[in-house]
């Protein structure tokens, strides 16, 4: 890809890769640096138990031990358990390490025991890392914001490096229909709460005339919420099927009570869904003026501007799409990271 930052010299080009889980955006991050770089990667298996913890911990300080030595950058995907051990190295070596921020790993909700810093060990690692590593990139600048509350002496340099997407992969090519679809990958009551899934169930029974989608609950989750006879319920879709449903749907809403930026959101835009929103971490910035946004969790507020949204014109659907394209591209976010992967000191020009 053309680029305006200068080349790696050849023995700065490994990259160390530390992440829990490989959902899309991760594998879409790492395809990316293996065209430049050689990228080393380690997979944290987190547990809710001590014992796998110290033995994962473990495996990450052995593995560190050999392979820092070969790398000038460690990038650490969220900030938790595993991201204590590499920025530590990093700082020790005289390397860089770059924590990418999501969303859960600067959230603390002690009603739902949800979030890293609702983990007293959890977060002592989470602070650490966000206080000392030389970049934090949070994928919405409501994050920054949000690590700040627990985190008040940031040493290192605060990037805003936001998801990409490919406009030509997510596309409407169906007449628009009387839908209103949310997207929340959930199976248990912590889920369907935090991707406000009750919540959209809500506004749904005040518009019993508009047909709701739910896509992504597994488990017990769909029992749990007693939708009306409007709303129906599907689990997880590949790629493919999902665009068709975003392709169909005049309204796509994300109710969460808590997200970072919302992947589905921008996929829904692109398919020239009207969004509707909650003023939750980065779901505003993402929706900017093509969407609606609501103030608080009333669902008798909520329906009301489902039924404005759906009564938008069809350019409405066409400016959603036209703000992710130019403000949220796959080429422009990999532009911001190969510029933290090349900047400061570590790899001269």
């Amino acid at each position: 890809m053309p680029s305006s930052q200068p080349k790696p010299r050849e023995a700065d080009r490994t990259l160390l890769f530390i992440t829990m889980g490989t959902p899309s955006f991760i594998r879409e991050d790492l395809d990316f640096m293996h065209e430049t770089f050689r990228v080393r990667t380690f997979l944290y298996s987190p547990s809710r138990r001590i014992l796998p913890n110290v033995r994962q911990q473990m495996r990450l300080f052995a593995w560190l031990i050999l392979n820092a030595p070969r790398a000038r950058t460690v990038i650490v995907w969220f900030a938790d358990y595993h991201a204590f051990l590499p920025v530590l190295f990093s700082r020790l070596s005289g390397g860089k390490s770059i924590v990418m921020l999501a969303g859960y790993d600067v959230t603390r909700i002690p009603k739902l025991n949800y979030g890293v810093f609702s983990n007293p060990i959890r977060s002592a690692c989470a602070r650490f890392a966000i206080g000392r590593a030389d970049i934090l990139a949070p994928v919405a600048r409501a994050l920054a914001e949000k690590a700040r509350l627990h985190v008040p002496i940031i040493r290192g340099r605060i990037v805003h490096v936001p998801f990409g997407f490919d406009a030509s992969r997510w596309f409407c090519d169906t007449p628009k229909e009387n839908l209103v679809l949310t997207v929340g990958f959930a199976d248990d009551e912590t889920r369907i709460r935090i991707k406000g899934l009750d919540f959209f169930v809500r506004a749904a029974e005040r518009l019993p005339h508009v047909r709701f989608a739910v896509i992504g609950l597994g488990g017990e989750a769909r029992h749990r919420l007693k939708a009306p006879p409007n709303v129906r319920f599907f689990g997880r879709l590949p790629r493919a099927e999902l665009r068709k449903f975003y392709s169909r749907a005049k309204v796509y809403a994300q109710l969460s009570l808590s997200e970072g930026m919302p992947n589905v959101v921008c996929e829904a835009m692109l398919c020239e869904c009207v969004p509707v929103g909650t003023d939750a971490g980065g779901i505003p910035e993402t929706i900017g003026d093509a969407g609606f946004i609501l103030a608080g969790r009333d669902p008798e507020t909520a329906a009301r501007t489902i039924r404005k949204a759906l009564a938008a014109p069809a350019s409405a659907g066409r400016k959603a799409r036209q703000r992710v394209a130019e403000k949220f591209s796959e080429a422009g976010r990999r532009e911001k990271m190969l510029s933290c992967i090349l900047s400061g000191p570590f790899i001269p020009s």
